[in-house]
């Protein structure tokens, strides 16, 4: 799902393999960072629980929370569209709302509720909009 196959399940190895590899803004590099970041959390934020609370939650249940932290991450991110990208689309199950019109229009300042009587259909009463 990361993009990791040359590097071993061992803890020091993967460490050692995202270290060692130079930080780029490539999807991949990215993933493999928030792979890594969440891993970690979840996994201190397990021992923490399971220590002070004496409860347990299972696998899936942190694999879960892990993978979901990721996808949300991704979601949030703006990405240009390459075949990589596409491929880790395909793969976590994120969806790239850079071509959401509701989202571009968020990012100029204007805001749709969704709701139609709130919105106004012309252009010309916003004050600062600039196409």
């Amino acid at each position: 799902m990361a993009m990791m196959d040359n590097i071993s399940n061992e803890w020091a190895s993967v460490i050692s393999g995202i270290v060692n590899k130079p930080a780029t803004n490539s999807i991949w590099s990215i993933i493999q960072r928030l792979v890594l970041g969440a891993t970690v959390y979840y996994l201190w934020q397990e021992r923490n629980i399971r220590r002070v609370n004496h409860m347990f939650r299972s696998q899936d249940v942190v694999l879960k929370c892990i993978v979901d932290t990721i996808r949300l991450k991704l979601m949030g991110l703006s990405l240009k569209r390459t075949a990589d990208v596409e491929k880790a689309t395909s793969i976590w199950g994120f969806v790239d709302y850079q071509d959401d019109p509701h989202k571009t229009l968020k990012n100029k300042g204007i805001v749709d509720s969704r709701c139609s009587r709130h919105m106004t259909g012309n252009k010309a009463y916003l004050a600062e909009y600039q196409d």
